[in-house]
C-alpha cells in the first residue's frame, strides 16, 4: 500500500504522462480533436487516481487547477480541472473540498 507522499508522487507522474503523451491538436486537425484527447487523458489519469485512492480506501478527492509554465502566459488549467474533475466523477470518486487527498499539477506544450 502507498504512503501518502508516494501516492502524490504517482499521481503526479501520471498526470504528466496523461496530459504530454496525447498530444495537442496541430494546425492540421480541427479543434475538436485536439479536446478529445485531452479528455481521453483526463479520464486515463482519472482511472489510475481512482485505483490509488481505493487502495487507500479513499472515496474523495480535492481536484485544483492546473498551471502552466510561466513562459507559456497559458490559462487553460481551470479547464483541465474540469475535464479531471469530470472524469473523477464518472470513476465514482467524490470531488469536495474536505477530502484526504488533493490532485494538482502543471501542464506543458510541445510539438
Amino acid at each position: 500500500m502507498l504512503k501518502p507522499i508516494a501516492l502524490l508522487k504517482t499521481v503526479a507522474f501520471a498526470i504528466c504522462i496523461g496530459i504530454v503523451a496525447p498530444g495537442v491538436s496541430t494546425a492540421e486537425e480541427p479543434p475538436d480533436i485536439g479536446f478529445a484527447r485531452l479528455e481521453e487523458a483526463a479520464k486515463r489519469i482519472a482511472s489510475h487516481v481512482a485505483e490509488l485512492l481505493r487502495e487507500q480506501k479513499q472515496t474523495a478527492i480535492i481536484v485544483e487547477d492546473f498551471t502552466a509554465d510561466p513562459p507559456l502566459r497559458a490559462s487553460g488549467g481551470t479547464g483541465l480541472k474540469q475535464l479531471v474533475s469530470n472524469a473523477m466523477k464518472a470513476e465514482k470518486i467524490e470531488v469536495r473540498d474536505d477530502a484526504k487527498f488533493m490532485l494538482f499539477g502543471s501542464f506543458a506544450i510541445s510539438e
